[in-house]
């Protein structure tokens, strides 16, 4: 089970809990076979980042932009 935040300046911290499978972020509606957290942000690619939990407290990260960069701590993702 994954517990996200999602902080952005100017508005309220959103909590997401996703018990299971992929979890898509972006600016796209998406569709209704992968779960999706939508953030309305112009840095923000329509399919942006897959979130994956692979173990417990373990999570796998995909880039799915192939504009703007996924930051993680002081670095990026290279694009899945």
């Amino acid at each position: 089970m994954l517990r996200i935040v999602v902080k952005q300046p100017g508005q309220d911290p959103r909590e997401f809990v996703h018990p299971l499978g992929p979890l898509v972020f972006g600016r796209g509606l998406g569709n209704e076979q992968i779960p999706r957290c939508r953030i309305v942000d112009r840095y923000v690619s329509k399919d942006h980042l897959r979130v994956r939990e692979t173990v417990p407290r373990r999570v796998l990260l995909e880039n799915l932009s192939g504009t703007n960069p996924v930051r993680v701590g002081e670095g990026t993702l290279a694009v899945a």
